[in-house]
């Protein structure tokens, strides 16, 4: 909302991901925010996640969601709605931000009769349940998040060797996709960069959630520019997205119509 409100009335296309409509005092609106373009599936990503995490795990009890109290909203709702769908059983905690005491909401989560617990982003925060729910005993518990890996010398680091094993998280390698297709040119795109990274590092370069992100914007963007024919009037560029079909490093994404743009 805080950049909307400037960049709105300066007619700028704003390429952001799903989630800001649920921060806390500002709700998304189309009609007042009609530059507002959500190039990120957040909610749906971590949708996906979980129906990932039932079919990896077939026999779970119940995955635990857990997340900041500043990612509460509606985002949520449509999460919800589409885990009931499918019958999958969740349980929901909320902490607040600046937490580092993570016993409370563990024991709940065991209460609950959680063996995964999936954290909404918060890599941080993930690692710190994760070495805690070791330490309480609950070594069974499964923990992921939903950001993707950093080096895993951080997550050794942090929980310790033993509390790190099996640890969950994105993973935007698009070359090892085994479902969603993503054309050739994008994949040897991706891996020349991966390439190059590592040898201005030094040494192997492993993030691969730059993948997920800054590229679909760009790809959205500079697609509908080209579809609009302009690189400057921002209408037709927004017409062009509104219900348009892209191509992007993480597949082939289509946008919704006038009540969302995303």
């Amino acid at each position: 909302p805080a950049i909307a409100a400037v960049s709105n009335p300066a007619k700028v296309i704003f390429m952001t991901r799903t989630g800001n409509e649920a921060v806390p005092g500002g709700v998304y609106n189309p009609k007042k925010m009609p530059y507002v373009v959500f190039a990120n599936p957040s909610h749906e990503q971590f949708t996906s996640d979980c129906f990932a995490l039932t079919k990896a795990f077939p026999k779970y009890k119940k995955i635990g969601i857990l997340d900041c109290t500043l990612g509460k909203g509606i985002g949520w709702d449509y999460v919800d709605a589409a885990l009931d769908k499918e019958g999958v059983r969740y349980h929901h905690e909320w902490f607040p931000v600046g937490i580092q005491d993570f016993a409370p909401y563990i024991t709940r989560f065991a209460e609950a009769g959680c063996d995964i617990v999936y954290v909404a982003g918060w890599i941080g925060e993930a690692m710190a349940f994760a070495k805690q729910r070791w330490e309480m005993g609950y070594k069974d518990m499964r923990v992921g998040h939903s950001g993707p890996f950093i080096t895993p010398l951080a997550y050794l680091g942090v929980c310790g060797k033993e509390a790190a094993q099996g640890f969950i998280g994105q993973y935007w390698a698009n070359w090892d996709f085994k479902v969603t297709k993503v054309k050739r040119k994008y994949v040897k795109m991706c891996k020349e960069v991966m390439e190059i990274l590592s040898e201005k590092q030094g040494k192997p370069f492993v993030y691969t959630g730059w993948i997920g992100w800054l590229p679909s914007h760009l790809l959205i963007l500079s697609q509908a520019m080209e579809k609009a024919g302009t690189v400057d009037d921002t209408d037709a560029i927004m017409e062009a997205i509104r219900g348009g079909t892209f191509e992007t490093t993480t597949g082939t994404w289509t946008m919704s119509g006038a009540k969302t743009y995303g």
